[in-house]
Order: C-alpha cells, then structure tokens, then sequence
C-alpha cells in the first residue's frame, strides 16, 4: 500500500498541471472547465482513492446505487461532474488498487441510441464506455460474471497505479472507445451483441 499512497501524494501536483491542461488533452471537449472544475476533478480522485472500500462500482448510477453498501460507488454529491472528472475517479480507483464491478451489463451500458444526437460520438457512447475502455488500457480484465456484475481484476498492477491523466485522456478518443478490445470484451461478456451498423465498422 505504501507504493501506491507515495504515487497519490506525488500524483496530486502531475494532477493539477494537467487539469490547466485539459485543452489539449480533450480537445473536444467545449464546456465550461474553469477552477471550480478542475477543483471538483481533484476531489473526484481524492473521493475515489481515500474510500476504504475494496471494490468500486461502475456502471449507471441506477445500477451501481444499489451496491453503495458493497464498494464505493461515485458520490454525485461531490457537485461539479464532468465526464474529465469521471476519468480522475476511475484514476482514483487505479491508484488504490480497488477492484472493479460493472454493474451495467446490458448493450446501454456502452451503447444508447436514443440519445440525442446519436449521430455524433459524443453523445451514442455513454460515461461507461469511457470507463470500460480504460480498465481494459490500464491492465483489467474481466474475470467473472455473476448475474448483472462483471468483475473486473487487475493484471497488470504498474500499469493502473502510473496510469496519468494525460495517458487516460488517449483511452477515451472516439478510435479508442470503437477499439477491438472493446468489441471483444462486448462480444463475450455483455448480455447483448453489437448491432449491425456500420458506424461500428469505422
């Protein structure tokens, strides 16, 4: 544990610098990130890392509240949410060496065409798939599925606790989230097959 608690420690200022950074790393990105922001990302990582809890739960929140009482599930509360402060979560939940629980098993959870703007990448995939994309980037795997819960362990543990936001910020590109490690891990482990469109195939 002390490896990883002297990454956090170190990681908080690297943290900071790329939160100024954020333009560059998503330059899609065109909402507001000002410091109340980038405050509210900082506290997403530290939420993240500093709860106890062996497991984190991911997956839509009427999924994963269910399980509040089982792993850490993220706290809306924390106010300031933006899909850059989801990344620091997940960040948060690498760093301390959490197992993962996906508890959105069905074709929504990284797929939702009765989103508006289906069309654009940046509504069709949901925060999860940005979240299952970099588990598989940062070495997890899937290794059990028990009802709706995939667990997710980690296999490669240099990789999750030196995973940067910077390096995260690649995972969630539209060639990334649409990479065959998704596909894959969609076609043998979610309840649903990928529909037949040719936007997947791009």
């Amino acid at each position: 544990m002390r490896t990883v608690t002297g990454k956090r420690m170190m990681y908080l200022k690297t943290l900071e610098s790329e939160l100024l950074n954020y333009r560059s790393l998503y330059p899609r990105y065109k909402k507001p990130f000002q410091l109340e922001q980038r405050l509210g990302a900082i506290n997403f990582y530290r939420d993240s890392f500093s709860d106890e809890s062996k497991f984190c739960e991911i997956g839509r929140l009427v999924d994963t509240a269910k399980h509040k009482d089982e792993g850490h599930v993220q706290s809306m509360q924390i106010g300031n949410w933006t899909p850059i402060a989801n990344d620091c979560w997940l960040l948060g939940a690498f760093h301390s060496s959490k197992v993962i629980r996906l508890r959105t098993t069905n074709l929504n959870a990284i797929w939702d065409p009765s989103r508006p703007g289906t069309k654009g990448a940046s509504y069709a995939f949901p925060v999860t798939r940005r979240e299952i994309t970099g588990l598989l980037e940062f070495g997890y795997r899937p290794a059990d599925k028990q009802g709706d819960c995939i667990t997710f362990e980690c296999t490669n543990v240099s990789a999750a606790i030196n995973a940067t936001l910077t390096q995260y910020a690649k995972t969630t590109t539209l060639q990334s989230r649409n990479s065959s490690k998704v596909h894959d891990f969609v076609d043998q482990w979610l309840s649903s097959p990928l529909p037949e469109d040719d936007y997947w195939k791009n």
